[in-house]
């Protein structure tokens, strides 16, 4: 399973680079089948490359719905030892946004999220 990350701090540039490092570490804290840096978008023609979009960026490849609840556990976790900054998820169509708000606002989303996954692999696996 294909898993999108993205994380994006105000701070800018810098700030994300560093935070990058640590969530990096983190990751490797997973089962992951593979990892990569997401290929950047094309910049607008005349201008540079966003090298905070390409770095901040993510292919993660899991094994499986208990991974991905790994894996939002360890990114709700690291997003919660930072001052700012916002992580969003992305498999297939389906997005999760990870930053500040309560604990349980939180929870709720990610219960939403994971059941959404479990009844759309569901659906897929009984129409194949």
């Amino acid at each position: 399973m294909d898993v999108g990350l993205v994380f994006s701090d105000p701070d800018g540039v810098e700030a994300t680079e560093r935070e990058m490092e640590s969530l990096l570490e983190e990751l490797h804290q997973l089962p992951l089948l593979h990892l990569e840096h997401a290929p950047a978008p094309l910049a607008p023609h005349g201008t540079r490359a966003a090298d905070t979009t390409l770095y901040s960026s993510l292919i993660l490849s899991l094994a499986g719905a208990p991974a991905v609840r790994s894996l939002i556990l360890l990114v709700q976790d690291w997003l919660a030892r930072r001052t700012s900054g916002k992580v969003t998820l992305r498999i297939g169509d389906n997005e999760l946004i990870l930053e500040s708000g309560s604990p349980a606002e939180r929870r709720r989303n990610v219960e939403a999220f994971l059941a959404h996954l479990a009844s759309t692999s569901g659906a897929e696996a009984s129409d194949g």
